[in-house]
């Protein structure tokens, strides 16, 4: 049964609860068990239940944005880059030097603009660039260095070499199977 279909059979149901008398509640509840799926007592509550008020959809709760991602981002993005994806709070604190850097370099901003990226707080900043954090940031691949430590001939000898559990946690010392 739909969801639509089960609010207009609760409706007509709670139509008739409301003027029945005893026995035919009783009958009515049954109905409702049988109908809805629900046990006795929920059904009870839905019935004796005014109907719902709905919201109404699209409507957005909370204080209106004071930023606009569209026009922040494409400034801060390549600051936040250059800066190797500092978080928030130090992009914040990196934020005056940088933008300096940032209008000898690309573009002068607009005072507006520029008064905005000035007092945009940390949390703010992580918001807008989730995104980028999620999708990788352009972070660099690993260099040579990176593969020559993982194939050292170091690990291999670590990886052979025996484990002790316990060492180091007050734990007895006994050996574990490699």
């Amino acid at each position: 049964m739909s969801q639509n279909t089960r609010q207009e059979v609760l409706a007509q149901l709670r139509r008739r609860y409301a003027r029945a008398g005893r026995l035919y509640k009783a009958q009515l509840l049954d109905q409702a068990v049988a109908l809805l799926g629900y046990h006795r007592k929920a059904a009870i509550r839905a019935l004796r239940a005014g109907p719902s008020a709905r919201r109404a959809p699209g409507l957005v709760l909370g204080r209106p944005k004071t930023y606009h991602p569209e026009t922040l981002l494409p400034v801060i993005r390549p600051i936040w880059q250059a800066a190797f994806q500092p978080c928030g709070v130090r992009l914040r604190a990196l934020l005056p030097e940088w933008l300096a850097a940032y209008e000898t370099d690309h573009r002068r901003l607009d005072p507006d603009l520029r008064q905005a990226l000035l007092s945009i707080s940390a949390r703010t900043l992580d918001r807008l660039l989730a995104p980028l954090r999620r999708a990788g940031g352009d972070r660099p691949a690993p260099g040579p260095a990176a593969s020559c430590v993982r194939a050292s001939p170091a690990r291999r000898v670590d990886r052979d070499r025996p484990r002790l559990a316990g060492a180091g946690h007050g734990g007895p010392m006994r050996r574990l199977s490699g």
